[in-house]
Order: structure tokens, then sequence, then C-alpha cells
């Protein structure tokens, strides 16, 4: 609640900063409610068709809904603003996945991996399906051993195995 009123504090003082309304998309989706988080992302981009940020959490959230080619270009844009900007690197390789282009997100993760700092999950994740993809089970599970990756491989009893691990904290 205190977060909600901050937050809405913040979008009276300026409804047109798109780092504020960027900060309301991931409040709002932080919550579950994608829709309204892609209303307040959209606007960023609106509002700064170079906000790389924004067109970023785009390509993100068209990922997540299944729309590649507009994931794809969410990401180009993105990185030919900014060319290192790893969450985009990632987003671009995973979408390259889901198209199965399996060796141009392999070159995408290789232009990534200098880049990153002491948090690699999601590149460790992506590297590893690149590797589930081509079969080479060591060297995927030697970057992850997720439950995404263990249903890559075909392993569908470990991955579901992890999966039941998980506490149900739905409401």
């Amino acid at each position: 609640d205190r977060a909600f009123s901050h937050l809405k504090k913040a979008l009276k003082i300026n409804p047109n900063s798109p780092t504020t309304l960027h900060i309301a998309a991931l409040f709002y989706e932080s919550i579950g409610l994608q829709d309204r988080a892609q209303t307040f992302v959209l606007r960023t981009i609106e509002l700064n068709p170079l906000f790389i940020y924004g067109l970023n959490h785009c390509g993100w959230h068209s990922l997540a809904v299944g729309n590649f080619d507009q994931a794809t270009t969410y990401f180009k844009k993105a990185l030919t603003l900014q060319p290192e900007l790893v969450p985009s690197l990632n987003g671009y390789a995973f979408t390259l996945l889901m198209k199965n282009k399996i060796q141009a997100a392999q070159e995408i993760l290789d232009r990534a991996r200098p880049l990153l700092g002491k948090v690699t999950f999601h590149f460790n994740e992506f590297q590893a399906l690149v590797h589930a993809y081509r079969k080479e089970k060591e060297a995927a599970l030697k970057e992850s051993k997720s439950a995404l990756v263990y249903a890559a491989l075909g392993e569908y009893d470990n991955a579901l195995t992890l999966l039941e691990q998980i506490p149900n904290t739905a409401p």
C-alpha cells in the first residue's frame, strides 16, 4: 500500500516522465497486472522513443506473450541505442532460441558474456538452453539445472521434480 501511495504521488507530480511510468509498469507487473503494466511501458516509448529501458521492457513483454517478431524489433532498437545492454542481449538471444536460430542466439550470448557482472542467472539459463537445444547435456547442466533446462533436454521427470519443490503461494 505504501509503495502504491508513493507511486501515485510520483505520477501526479510528473505524469509524463518515462522513468516514473517505467517504474509504474514494473510495479503493476510485480502484482500480476500485465496489461496495466504494458499500458505504462508503451506510454514510456510513446513519450520517448529512445528510452532504452522502455524498449527493453516492451521486448520482454512481447516475448512473454509469444510475439517473437515484435520482441525482436524492440530488442534490436534498444541494442542499436546501447549495444552493451545485457538484458536486451539476453532477451534477443532468447527470442532467437524461440525462433530456432540457435547459432545466432549463441553469437548474441557471446557478445553478452564479457559484459556480465556477478549476476549471471539469466545469461546462464539462456546459455544452458542453447546447449540443450544442441543436445549438449553435460554443458547445459553445467550452466543451469533448472526445470526449463531439464525440459529442453527432454528430461521431463527431473523438470517436474524441481517444479514440485516450489511452494504454492498463489492466492
